[in-house]
């Protein structure tokens, strides 16, 4: 078959084409301890897994001790807490308050790293 002139190869690019198996599709899953490889199970068993972990509900917020759930309330919780922090910008702008303190933008972006350099 191989050494056979004329063009005669195609019989052995078809052999092994069919020898060939790409599975494009997803494998037999299990889900308490039974196998499933019907096509509407494997799309559910993934459905169910992926649900449990992407959820859209956000969790409540916690405020001295109180929990928040109240979109409204979740909002003032942390407009409160960013009003608290100052920008790159801010400092440029902070009043003149007669003392020898730069007035300068921190070498770095990491606020923390600006706490840490200030003690």
């Amino acid at each position: 078959m191989i050494s056979e002139p004329g063009g005669k190869n195609k019989k052995l690019y078809s052999y092994v084409k069919s020898m060939k198996s790409d599975s494009s599709g997803v494998a037999p899953l299990k889900k308490d301890g039974s196998t499933y490889s019907d096509a509407s199970a494997k799309a559910e068993i993934l459905n169910d897994q992926f649900s449990s972990v992407f959820s859209s509900g956000v969790a409540p917020l916690k405020k001295d001790g109180s929990t928040y759930s109240d979109a409204s309330a979740k909002a003032e919780i942390l407009n409160d807490q960013f009003s608290s922090v100052f920008t790159k910008e801010d400092c440029e702008n902070l009043p003149d308050l007669g003392l020898d303190i730069p007035v300068e933008a921190p070498p770095t972006d990491d606020p923390c790293q600006w706490c840490k350099e200030a003690t």
